[in-house]
């Protein structure tokens, strides 16, 4: 759960810093190719990826940077 909050936050953060958007998904289509995991918390590299698991990380980073975009969308109102 810590991590998917952590990829909420993070496109979160994304929404004000546009280049990180192609930072992460360079950096989660390199784990797909690798067909490895990286586990900051934990500092650990686990073999075994997949597309769908990249699309679902990739879905949180989305959630957040929608949320922003949502809520400054209704602030302007």
């Amino acid at each position: 759960m810590l991590y998917v909050i952590g990829h909420i936050l993070f496109g979160m953060v994304s929404y004000f810093y546009p280049m990180l958007i192609i930072l992460i998904i360079i950096y989660q289509f390199v784990q797909l190719a690798l067909n490895k995991r990286f586990f900051l918390f934990e500092w650990e590299i686990k073999s075994g990826n997949s597309l769908i698991y990249t699309l679902y990380k990739l879905s949180h980073y989305a959630l957040g940077h929608i949320l922003v975009y949502s809520y400054l969308s209704n602030c302007t109102r």
